[in-house]
Order: C-alpha cells, then structure tokens, then sequence
C-alpha cells in the first residue's frame, strides 16, 4: 500500500513552501530525513487530508523522501536527504571512581568506614571497662566530689555556701569509704563479719563521717577527708584516663598521671601522719563543745579515736610522744597535783586500749 504523503508534490505546493520556510530550530544541513518525513505527514494531516493515518511500518521505520521545497535562503530538502546521514556520537561516561581504578577513593572509603567503626569501639570499651571496675569507679567519683566539696568549703566562690560543702564533704566521703568496705568485705548479715570489718580503717571513716556529718561546722576535720580522698583519687586516676582518652593522648598524658601518683605515694607516711595530727586536735576542740552542749560527738568520737589507735601505726606513735610530752609537763614542780594525776589517769585509760597490751 502506498502512503499518501510519499506521493504528494510537496516540491510545489505553495502552502507547505511557506510552513516550511517558518521552521527554524534546525542543523546547517536542515533537517534529517526522519524528522523531513514526521513534518510533512503532520501538514499533510492538518491541511489536506485530517482522515489521513501514518501507517504502522513506516512509522516504525521512516523511509528518506526526495519531495522537498527549493529555497534559495535554506538548503533544499532533496539535497540533504541525498546526503549521507551521519548518526550523532554517544558521549561516553566517564569511568566510577571506584576501588578497582582509583586507590585513592578506596583508602578515603577505608579510612571513612575505620573511623566510623572506630567510635563505637571505643564506647564499647568504655563501658565494658565500667561494668568491670564498677565499684572502683563509683569510690573514684565520690572522692572527686569530695575533694570538689573540699575547696567549696574553703573557697566558697560561686559554689556551695560553706556549711553546705561542709556537710557534703563528709556525706561524699562516707559513700567512697562504704564502696571500698564493701569491696574488701561484701556485705554478709552475721557476728563474724562485724567482727571482720571493724578493725579496717574504712568502717573508722565511716564513723567519722557520721559524727562529723552531725556535729558543727569544725574546719580542721575536713583536711583528713581532704588528704585521703586525693590519695584514693589519685590511685585510680591512671586507670580511668586509660579507658577515656584516645590512643594518640594516652600515650603521653597517662605515662604523666602515673608518675605524679608516684610522687603522691613517696610522701604517703608524711600525709597519713598530718592526718594523724589532725585527727588528734580534734580532741580539745570536740572537749570545748561539751560546754555548748555537745556530749555525742566527743563520745563517737572517742571510739573513733580508740579504732585507730587499734589501727594506726603512726596514732600510737603520736600518743607516745604526747604521753613523754606529757608526763615532762606535769613533772614540772609548778603544775598542779591534780592535773598530773587526771594526766596519769588518761595514760592508763590510753593503755589498755593498746593491742600489744591485751
């Protein structure tokens, strides 16, 4: 079957000669064959014939036609349809850059993937690290408030008011000395183990928590609490700065907390034997508050005294000195009688609660 358009004179008809003088829009060469064929069936449909219908196979395959308009102004139709036509290139994409061509990409994608691993490795560690020293760390941060209470108290600036740190000191303390008992001894409800906890030197602070924690505000009770929580900060610093600081500080910063730490251990005597001291001055001034009223802290403070004395190497020493001290004092001919028998009283009293002794 013929098509319709392929046999009209386009060449001469003067209505498709001013459609197709209009067209812009195409190469220097003018439209290519198929493109010349869709615009004439397209005219063909609207101007002379609107029952016309394309047919199927030329439609799927468009057949060059020699039936163009000559124009001066344009090349002619015919000429370029003889022309050979000349498919356009495909530009071809460019290779991925992918790790089979670019190593750089592959080790960035590597690098990427390390780093985002690497985070939740280290929050891993951190807290398998807590769950396995949970009671160190637990002692490690209540000594750290303490020690944060500590300089509240005695520089109340833009901190807690002083009675206020004051009392936390000791409340703070208690938990790290409640924490370490337990981790010693655990926690068994019998006479054995109230036998087993009494001599550690835990369960003596923990009482002078408690008789401190009730009493007035008393300055000189805060430095032992002071000295003993920068030792038991201290002694746990090196571990927990190994959990929490990445690999490239650990190994500078952590080398320095240790050595530090070993400094504070080399005047650790010094330190238990200022405490000591401390410890021992309370006394008169627990004894100044009978008169306020105050018979319950110097009496729990007494058996505080008493556990240490059992306790400390460096309590007994210091009562032995004060005990030579003493004894010149009231040997002297211008002291009273009554003052040196109420003294040899008090040695005798100190006697008997010595370990040697029993």
């Amino acid at each position: 079957m013929t098509d319709a358009v392929s046999s009209f004179d386009f060449v001469h008809h003067p209505g498709w000669q001013e459609y197709f003088s209009r067209l812009e829009g195409f190469s220097a060469h003018g439209p290519t064959p198929s493109q010349l064929l869709k615009l004439q069936r397209k005219w063909y449909k609207q101007h002379i014939d609107p029952s016309y219908e394309a047919p199927a196979a030329a439609a799927a395959a468009p057949t060059t036609t020699t039936d163009a308009p000559s124009s001066s102004s344009s090349p002619s139709p015919s000429s370029s349809s003889s022309k050979a036509h000349h498919p356009r290139r495909r530009r071809t994409p460019a290779p991925r850059a992918d790790s089979t061509n670019n190593g750089g990409s592959s080790s960035a994608g590597s690098a990427s993937s390390g780093s985002s691993t690497a985070a939740p490795a280290a929050r891993r560690s951190l807290v398998q690290f807590a769950i396995a020293n949970k009671l160190q760390l637990i002692a490690w941060i209540a000594n750290l408030l303490c020690l944060i209470n500590v300089l509240a108290f005695i520089v109340p600036i833009g901190m807690d008011p002083s009675p206020i740190s004051y009392y936390k000191v000791f409340r703070r303390g208690a938990v790290a000395y409640i924490v370490m008992l337990y981790q010693r001894h655990g926690l068994v409800f019998s006479r054995n183990y109230l036998n087993s906890i009494i001599p550690d030197e835990n369960f003596a602070y923990i009482m002078y928590c408690v008789v401190f924690s009730f009493a007035d505000v008393h300055a000189a009770a805060v430095l032992p609490m002071a000295i003993f929580a920068l030792y038991g900060f201290a002694t746990f610093t090196p571990n927990v700065a190994s959990a929490i600081l990445p690999q490239n500080l650990r190994s500078t910063i952590v080398p320095r907390i240790r050595g530090l730490v070993a400094r504070l251990t080399a005047v650790g005597d010094q330190a238990k034997i200022a405490a000591a001291r401390l410890e021992l001055i309370l006394v008169p001034i627990l004894f100044i508050g009978l008169f306020s009223g105050e018979f319950l802290p110097l009496i729990s403070y007494a058996n505080f005294l008493n556990l240490r004395y059992v306790q400390s190497a460096h309590t007994r020493r210091l009562l032995s000195d004060l005990k030579i001290l003493g004894f010149q004092l009231t040997g002297h001919p211008r002291c009273p009688p009554i003052i040196g028998a109420a003294f040899v009283k008090l040695v005798g009293l100190l006697e008997r609660m010595d370990p040697n002794r029993r």
